[in-house]
């Protein structure tokens, strides 16, 4: 706070219980740099309640609350008055949104994450017709789980949220124990799935170990990317919907003040934004570069000294948003959104072809998707000649190459795969299969 706001005449109170921010609408927050933090108190900025309010029901400690609105200040995101007369909350009440406006704010809704991916994966059919007393939708996530719990979270296998309480957590275990104990199949036929069960069940009993003794989850999640809370999942999708709505908002005042704008006016202005590219990529400053000829090739487009500029900066810019994206991508796939995962890694690989985790996960998410297969043929094999020994890349690639019908393929990867992981019984048994077919 600014010494003119730290000196109050008389009271006890704290400035922040006056002082009301306001959003400046002057920057697009999408083009600054904000920590989540940051971003979750920008959206709570309706410009009636009090910084005081703001930080109290955002959770943070008045210290720390006043220094995020003072780097939201500094960044020119919001502001207030710094000496004089303040708004008050009354004055400075909104009007109530329209329909559209509410429609708009909600029209954003992430795609629900696909909750049951054993339903869409290829499993050997000799297991799926194997003589047991099971229906093929449990053949299936028993499968998927004996040969995913290793790569699954606890979470994801107690299918609990990563922020769940005690009480949900352990609600969820009994659920899923009770489809895992050895004792709900007594005296029931269940072939080579008896040995998946058990070992269902003990991974699942770990997990819940684990979770239910806050000390040893709170190492474990220490292990685990970040993963937003709900609340900040909901206050970046709002943030979102308000900045599509705003960019929205100014793109249709740029196409009007461009149909009213003189032929020469806007070639004045294309050349501004031009020097200013100029200027930005000197600075080793290319994503705002890449900004600046996009708006001068708007203005004044054909120009070949535009276009040349922009083919020049345009991988560069690409390149420092496809490493923001990889993050983005693995975080969309631990949250379950399989589609939102795959289109960002595939934006990923058009500025950076040769990242292997991004050609491996694209390769597996087209197989689970099946679509494009020869194109996820094509990623995984470029991935293997980064990593020739990742052993998830072979067993990737086979099940590419089964789905593809192309059976020789598909043994060849699955025998390179059962020399690295010679335990994996579903693998083997897929062997014996393919060998017998070829017999």
């Amino acid at each position: 706070m600014t010494t003119e706001e730290t000196n109050t005449s008389g009271s006890d109170e704290g400035p922040e219980a006056r002082i009301v921010p306001q959003r400046t609408g002057s920057i697009d927050p999408s083009a600054v740099q904000l920590s989540p933090e940051e971003a979750f108190l920008l959206f709570k900025v309706d410009g009636v309640s009090t910084m005081q309010l703001l930080i109290q029901t955002s959770g943070f400690p008045l210290e720390r609350g006043r220094a995020l609105f003072d780097s939201l200040r500094d960044k020119g995101l919001v502001g207030w008055e710094s000496g004089g007369r303040r708004h008050t909350a009354e004055e400075l009440k909104p009007t109530a949104p329209s329909p559209d406006q509410v429609a708009e704010a909600t029209s954003a809704e992430p795609a629900p994450p696909d909750k049951q991916p054993w339903l869409n994966m290829a499993f050997d059919d000799t297991l799926l017709e194997e003589k047991a007393d099971l229906d093929e939708a449990t053949r299936r996530k028993i499968l998927y789980l004996h040969q995913k719990m290793n790569e699954l979270t606890h979470y994801q296998l107690l299918e609990v949220e990563r922020h769940a309480d005690q009480r949900n957590i352990k609600r969820a275990y009994f659920e899923i124990s009770r489809q895992y104990h050895p004792d709900t199949y007594f005296r029931k036929e269940l072939g080579s799935f008896k040995t998946r069960v058990e070992d269902i069940f003990k991974r699942v009993t770990r997990a819940y170990e684990v979770l239910s003794n806050p000390e040893q989850r709170k190492a474990y999640d220490a292990t685990l990317p970040y993963e937003p809370t709900p609340e900040e999942l909901e206050a970046a999708r709002k943030l979102k919907a308000i900045q599509e709505r705003d960019e929205r908002m100014r793109e249709e005042r740029r196409q009007r003040l461009l149909r009213r704008m003189p032929l020469s006016q806007r070639k004045a202005q294309a050349r501004e934004h031009f020097a200013s590219a100029q200027d930005y990529l000197k600075r080793n400053d290319p994503v705002r570069a890449m900004n600046e000829i996009q708006l001068s090739l708007s203005l004044d487009p054909g120009q070949a000294e535009y276009e040349k500029l922009a083919e020049e900066v345009k991988p560069k810019a690409g390149k420092i948003r496809a490493e923001k994206d990889l993050k983005r991508a693995r975080s969309e796939e631990s949250m379950g959104r399989s589609e939102d995962a795959l289109r960002t890694y595939l934006r990923v690989l058009e500025f950076l072809p040769d990242e292997p985790h991004a050609l491996a996960k694209a390769a597996e998410l087209l197989l689970a998707a099946k679509r494009d297969l020869r194109t996820a043929v094509n990623y995984c094999r470029r991935a293997q000649a980064l990593d020739p020994d990742n052993a998830e890349l072979m067993r990737i690639l086979a099940e590419l190459y089964l789905e593809l019908g192309m059976n020789k393929n598909a043994l060849r990867e699955y025998a390179r795969y059962a020399e690295h992981k010679p335990a994996d019984e579903e693998v083997q048994a897929r062997l014996k299969e393919l060998r017998r077919t070829r017999g």
